[in-house]
């Protein structure tokens, strides 16, 4: 862990870089409704956390993944997607 910055910062930090990972793989092997599935949890974590910016980074995410699951014909996610905007208000 690193010094000198605060936990919460740490956290962050790692749970952004694992999402990347995640992200990374899961396009590298094509298995393009994972992603589309971690978008939407990710989105979901930002929302509960509700630290400054969350919720602008949590609407990115959801547009992404809003588009990819209408061209994946994943019709639940979408419904989920729109859940998560309207807890965003």
């Amino acid at each position: 862990m690193a010094t000198g910055g605060s936990a919460s910062a740490e956290v962050v930090f790692v749970i952004d870089d694992h999402e990347m990972v995640r992200r990374a793989i899961a396009d590298y092997i094509g298995c393009r409704p994972f992603v589309v599935r971690s978008r939407r949890a990710w989105a979901d974590m930002l929302i509960e956390r509700n630290a400054p910016g969350d919720a602008d980074r949590a609407r990115e995410l959801i547009a992404v993944g809003r588009v990819e699951a209408e061209q994946l014909g994943m019709g639940r996610e979408l419904v989920r997607f729109e859940r998560l905007l309207a807890r965003i208000g």
